[in-house]
């Protein structure tokens, strides 16, 4: 497959402090490189058609003090194949149509970041809580079959970076999904 990939955006800087990033985007992809059947740990791949995913990105973030600081970030992403197709399964024999305007699937249409970290510059150690939330994944291509539902979820992160002659040496331990 072959993309073409166009972006702009804005930067500001407000203040010391705070800063905003603004982004629009657009990918074009021909010949989008597709699922055609996943079977006992084996999958099999397709050419589709062109596809197209456009969307913004927006983000925030601002140091609150010498040691505390925070970020969210929001994305929208409009995946879609711009050409419908039929393929046939292997494993049953099944044809199969993919609508033009369907979505792609694994791809959530929004996602929400935020952090807050925390660093205490004389012995390098710092700790922070991030939550992410995405919206519903298609799960499939014809998008029939039930999409996985939205979801939300905290991280915590901590860890020590170290400085020893020209060596910097960082260590860390992430604990994901720490509700579940």
């Amino acid at each position: 497959s072959n993309s073409t990939h166009y972006e702009t955006g804005l930067k500001a800087q407000i203040g010391n402090n705070h800063r905003v990033d603004a982004a629009l985007f657009q990918i074009e992809t021909d010949n989008e490189i597709v699922v055609l059947s996943s079977t006992g740990g084996r999958t099999a791949y397709q050419n589709a058609g062109p596809t197209t995913r456009r969307g913004f990105e927006m983000a925030a973030g601002s140091i609150w003090s010498e040691s505390l600081t925070s970020r969210i970030a929001y994305t929208y992403l409009d995946a879609k194949y711009d050409e419908g197709f039929t393929f046939t399964t292997p494993f049953p024999f099944v044809t199969k149509t993919v609508n033009a305007g369907n979505r792609l699937p694994g791809i959530s249409a929004q996602t929400l970041f935020g952090e807050l970290a925390w660093r205490h510059r004389a012995s390098g150690f710092h700790a922070a809580v991030e939550g992410i939330a995405r919206s519903k994944v298609y799960v499939e291509d014809t998008n029939v079959d039930k999409a996985a539902p939205g979801y939300a979820i905290a991280n915590l992160r901590f860890g020590v970076d170290r400085q020893y002659g020209a060596l910097r040496l960082g260590t860390f331990l992430r604990l994901n999904n720490i509700f579940d």
